[in-house]
């Protein structure tokens, strides 16, 4: 009897056959067998791509049984990647997609995996209306990537002000709660600069924060309307100068709303 070939020789047969299979079945078991351990991805490592994939598969399962893939190629002027070929892969239902330039060694190995944005199809069946899926890798998840002080300080204290949010994750959390938190980390807010966002908790934190500002002032305003109704209540309404008084001191709050 002739010896079964390694499941890994098979998809070294035809490896980039293997690949497209893999991530339109979205098996991540499959691509743990098709990518190499020691080469990196999109310029971070193999165990942190395949999970932003699962993280992108997951959406795409809320929808979808399986992915069709298309060949195309990008269509960016300004990219290293332009006319490389790579695949569109569009869920069988949603009609959400994802893009990848898909670069291979001399030996027929995968060499790296590119999500791309502008794309260009030579079948035409995206729908552009509906939403394209991207995966995300920040700077700080890159295979080179070498941590400052200034770095660390800003995670340490991102992670700390995210998990103190997470207490909050099913349940309540009161105005007077969510005003000490907001007010605990505003300095670091202040502190983050447009670079710092490409840094993973730098930026979780950062879109948390700017989430909670929008109702830590609206809290803010309605103390202060509560102040002028308790006021209102208080005057005398046939005293017509203590009426424009009120009026004058509280117009702009309310052109404020």
């Amino acid at each position: 009897m002739e010896p079964v070939k390694p499941i890994t020789k098979i998809f070294n047969d035809n490896i980039l056959t293997s690949l497209v299979e893999a991530i339109s079945k979205m098996d991540c078991d499959a691509l743990q067998l098709i990518l190499d351990d020691k080469w990196y991805y999109d310029y971070t490592s193999k165990s942190i791509y395949i999970q932003k994939l699962s993280d992108v598969f997951d959406e795409f399962k809320k929808e979808d049984d399986y992915l069709i893939y298309q060949k195309g190629n990008c269509n960016s002027s300004e990219c290293n990647n332009l006319n490389k070929s790579g695949f569109s892969f569009i869920g069988n239902k949603s009609v959400r997609y994802i893009n990848f330039i898909i670069d291979l060694k001399e030996n027929g190995a995968i060499k790296n995996i590119h999500n791309c944005i502008c794309f260009s199809l030579n079948k035409m069946v995206v729908d552009e209306a509906k939403k394209q899926l991207k995966i995300s890798i920040y700077v700080d998840e890159y295979i080179n990537f070498k941590p400052t002080d200034v770095y660390t300080a800003m995670k340490n204290e991102s992670i700390t002000a995210l998990n103190e949010l997470k207490h909050f994750q099913n349940s309540e959390i009161t105005k007077k709660e969510l005003i000490n938190w907001y007010e605990k980390y505003k300095n670091l807010s202040n502190a983050l600069t447009g670079n710092d966002l490409n840094y993973k908790y730098h930026k979780l934190f950062w879109s948390c924060f700017m989430g909670i500002t929008e109702i830590y002032y609206y809290i803010k305003k309605e103390r202060n309307i509560t102040v002028a109704i308790d006021k209102f209540k208080s005057i005398e309404v046939k005293s017509v100068s203590e009426l424009l008084k009120w009026y004058k001191k509280y117009n702009v709050l309310f052109h404020k709303f």
